[in-house]
């Protein structure tokens, strides 16, 4: 295939389109939706569409028409937007137990202390984390105010001296630090903690985890987030960060036919883990009745793509 057809106009792109079988009954609509979305983002969804028996041409499936792409977005859209909730309570969640945890452990600035992070990891995780302090600076929040009140230095100096000064010469307590990095990096220095007794602890606040459950969790959380921050296809692609099933989890997901050493990959298994511990963690739950009925909703071609097992049904996360 050669890189013409990026240079296509809406219309050409759309005959291109009818020419490799896709069922488009109004041009104007769907020259709207193209629009709207982006023949990219687009692009995603309808290449699901392909007749795989087809071999070195890009053909739909007979009968596939632009109405079923647009489902699929839709569909996808609409679980990016109820995965927040859920996302963002994991993620605070994890913040406050983990400054509660690491304060009454050793204080406020026990990351800096030697042995405090394991010692492979330690030093270029507390490295990465300073980097990401300064990098993520705002002109007000928990950062400014610790140095505005510690640091009145920083008065004189430039924004580009802030950023050097504050990256090698400060060291910034548990609350501002977990407050002023991503989710991500959030999840490495979790990882990163030797004690097993903090890390426990932590787990403590999420429903049955054991701690090495929690973190590999927490990883996958944490890059689904990103995903959803950033409008990416998520309903039918492999979690980019796999994680085990939950020893406390591992009887439910016998009844859908899932063996014991099930790898959690998929948009499904995230979704019965979070419907599971959610709860515990806030009150408000109306985002997973909004997340059953677009699942109920949906063929069983479209919840295959999202890894539901046959038997799903089955699961008590799932009942209506």
């Amino acid at each position: 295939m050669t890189t013409q057809y990026l240079d296509l106009s809406i219309g050409e792109r759309l005959n291109t389109l009818m020419d490799q079988g896709l069922c488009i009954e109004n041009k104007e609509v769907a020259e709207h939706w193209l629009r709207r979305i982006g023949q990219q983002r687009l692009e995603q969804y309808w290449r699901t569409f392909y007749d795989e028996s087809v071999t070195g041409m890009q053909i739909f499936r007979p009968g596939v028409s632009l109405d079923q792409v647009l489902d699929i977005y839709f569909l996808d859209l609409d679980l990016r937007k109820a995965l927040v909730f859920p996302l963002e309570a994991i993620e605070l969640h994890l913040r406050s137990s983990l400054t509660d945890a690491v304060q009454s452990y050793g204080g406020s600035f026990a990351t800096y202390s030697q042995g405090f992070l394991s010692s492979s990891k330690g030093k270029p995780v507390m490295k990465g984390i300073q980097k990401s302090i300064v990098k993520n600076r705002r002109s007000s929040g928990p950062q400014v105010d610790f140095e505005r009140k510690f640091h009145p230095e920083m008065d004189e100096l430039n924004a580009s001296q802030k950023a050097i000064y504050a990256e090698s010469s400060i060291q910034y307590p548990i609350g501002v630090i977990v407050e002023s990095i991503s989710f991500v990096d959030l999840s490495i220095l979790f990882e990163a903690i030797s004690s097993d007794l903090i890390q426990s602890k932590i787990a403590g606040h999420f429903s049955g985890f054991e701690e090495k459950e929690l973190i590999r969790f927490i990883q996958s959380a944490a890059t689904l987030r990103n995903s959803v921050a950033h409008h990416e296809r998520i309903w039918d692609r492999p979690l980019e960060s796999k994680f085990p099933l939950p020893k406390f989890m591992k009887d439910d997901f016998e009844k859908a036919g899932m063996g014991k050493n099930h790898s959690l990959d998929s948009i499904f298994d995230m979704l019965t883990v979070l419907f599971t511990i959610v709860p515990n963690l806030e009150a408000e739950d109306l985002w997973s009745y909004g997340v059953k009925k677009l699942i109920y909703n949906s063929s069983d071609k479209v919840r295959r793509a999202m890894g539901f097992p046959a038997k799903w049904t089955l699961l008590s996360q799932w009942s209506e």
